[in-house]
């Protein structure tokens, strides 16, 4: 070798310990810099999906049970006649109910209410061989619920608002129970969570409170129109915890493990404060068919909102069968964000009035609670309704490709009379009343019959409310009201006065 190409030859001078120098190709050292790269490159990917896996645990964003909603009649004279007052809306709550009522006033008149309520809901108990068992968790809510002003000016009526449409104060325990595998079939811990159900421990709060006004016209002698515009106030607090039993035993066969309440099977966390204001409206029609004879319509739009769902993950260790499996702490970054559609509803109405001593209503109202299940979670339409429970565990799709739970639109029915005795020398009157309607349930259940979903998502069965009431009115002026409702579920006791100027 020349010495030219001695110098052209390239080297790579390494220091070893011993103070020893050896010479390398420079094209040998880069391939050995690129392997150590990748090894290391390799290592850290093979960390950062066991990570991932580990901290990955399946869970449904929302349960949509938390989703409720009672059209409850707020006010003490429609109660009573069983919540019919679409066609005999002449008092100071059609203007809520029906606000065309509203132009039969002369006068300016002002209306309070009040109400006591001792209710039930039934929630699911878990059991998995009985589906459709339920527990009943009660409430008892005393307060204020209404508070109406009617102005006339000229041939404009005009009317402010103020009703607590729904007030739900709940804490309860949803307890369940895991279906294990035999222990040959337990290869992944997250396969057995997916699969099941959690114990669920929950407190919820849920107060809808209309406001708004009212304007109203009369036509003609013989029909009226009005047009309500609310501002309704959504309160929604909920705390919910999830607990799996993280102790899962070495069975032989499939068996039942109970997930019981204890920091050890502490899942998740599920949180939601919502304080918002939606719009809505609605309006409707009052026209007399003969000098007896009057007819109601109505349509009624609610608002839409939504509820910022916050999702804390603990540190959750698994035992038994699982030992030295965990899922690492973590909270989202961000909330999923859920639809909260309350449903529109329209109605028909129909009074008959004889000689100014007897009444007689009824109506019908639709209700589309399917509404409430239309919206979505992070932008999935079918989210809310789709359980992760019987989803395929290597894609995520419904093998049925259907909703596995759901709610259906539902039509109610209400009927009452008032009977009138009047006092010929004072000129007051004693009205009494009764009546009755039917709700059906509108709870969202489950639409698949797996047993687990019967399990978590039982139906809601209808009920049948009788109403009655007794009211006094002192010469057309100042009038008290009382009223009760009593179902299988909630008992209410009802009472308001108002005064016309």
């Amino acid at each position: 070798m020349t010495a030219q190409q001695e110098e052209r030859k390239i080297k790579v001078v390494i220091n070893w310990p011993s103070g020893r120098k050896s010479r390398i190709p420079r094209r040998t050292a880069v391939v050995r810099f690129y392997l150590i790269g990748l090894v290391v490159i390799c290592l850290t990917v093979s960390s950062s999906v066991t990570a991932q896996s580990t901290a990955n645990r399946p869970f449904n964003p929302f349960n949509p049970r938390n989703l409720r909603f009672d059209f409850s009649v707020p006010a003490t004279r429609p109660i009573s006649m069983g919540g019919a007052a679409i066609a005999l809306a002449d008092d100071p709550s059609a203007a809520n109910i029906n606000p065309a009522g509203v132009a039969l006033f002369t006068k300016p008149a002002l209306s309070i209410g009040t109400r006591i309520n001792q209710s039930r809901v039934e929630e699911p108990d878990g059991n998995v061989d009985n589906p459709g068992v339920v527990e009943q968790k009660s409430e008892f809510i005393f307060d204020h619920n209404s508070l109406t002003t009617i102005v006339p000016i000229k041939s404009i009526r005009i009317s402010t608002f103020r009703e607590t449409v729904y007030d739900s104060r709940f804490s309860y325990i949803n307890p369940t129970s895991l279906i294990v595998p035999a222990a040959s079939g337990l290869t992944d811990q997250r396969d057995l969570y997916r699969q099941n159900f959690p114990t669920v421990q929950r407190e919820l709060r849920m107060q809808i409170i209309d406001n708004g006004g009212s304007l109203a016209w009369r036509l003609s002698d013989k029909l009226n129109f009005g047009f309500s515009l609310r501002l309704t106030r959504l309160e929604y607090d909920l705390v919910e915890r999830e607990y799996f039993e993280n102790d899962i035993p070495n069975l032989n066969s499939p068996g039942v493990v109970f997930n019981s309440v204890s920091a050890d099977n502490l899942y998740l966390v599920r949180t939601v404060n919502n304080n918002d204001w939606g719009v809505g409206y609605n309006f409707g029609f009052l026209s007399k068919l003969s000098d007896r004879l009057s007819m109601g319509l109505v349509f009624n739009h609610r608002p839409t909102f939504n509820l910022d769902t916050r999702i804390f993950l603990p540190r959750y260790s698994g035992a038994g069968v699982f030992t030295g499996r965990s899922f690492a702490a973590q909270e989202q970054d961000s909330t999923f964000n859920v639809r909260f559609d309350m449903p529109d509803s329209y109605g028909l109405g129909l009074a008959y009035k004889y000689r100014g001593w007897l009444n007689i209503v009824a109506d019908i109202i639709r209700f589309e609670y399917e509404e409430m299940v239309s919206g979505s979670s992070d932008g999935s339409s079918t989210q809310l309704t789709n359980l992760i429970q019987d989803d395929d565990r290597f894609d995520g799709r419904d093998p049925e490709n259907a909703d596995d739970i759901g709610l259906d639109s539902a039509w109610e029915f209400h009927i009452g009379m008032e009977y009138i005795h009047k006092f010929a020398e004072s000129g007051h009157r004693l009205p009494l009343r009764i009546g009755y309607y039917y709700e059906p349930g509108h709870v969202i259940s489950a639409e698949d019959t797996k047993p687990n979903l019967q399990a978590a998502f039982p139906g809601e069965g209808s009920s049948h409310h009788f109403t009655g009431g007794l009211g006094f009115f002192i010469q057309g002026k100042l009038r008290f009201d009382t009223a009760f409702n009593i179902s299988d579920r909630s008992i209410q006791i009802l009472g308001s006065t108002a005064y016309v100027f």
